[in-house]
């Protein structure tokens, strides 16, 4: 799919997402609803090389130690 954004144009490929059928139905605001499972979650990886004060760096996806 081509996109454009402030005259910037760039492909998108959105991932497919399959989903697994359920038997679970639940009830909210008086209206019922049915539950979706994903069978595989799509794992997304980072693909920018971003620049920090001058310093190379690649986006991580691990979160930092809490301290």
């Amino acid at each position: 799919m081509k996109l454009q954004y402030r005259g910037a144009t760039y492909d998108y490929n959105p991932p497919e997402v399959v989903y697994s059928s359920s038997n679970t139905v639940g009830k909210y605001r008086g209206l019922d609803l049915r539950f979706r499972n994903l069978r595989k979650v799509p794992v997304f990886q980072p693909t920018l090389d971003l620049i920090y004060r001058g310093v190379h760096t690649k986006a991580s996806t691990s979160a930092p130690a809490a301290s």
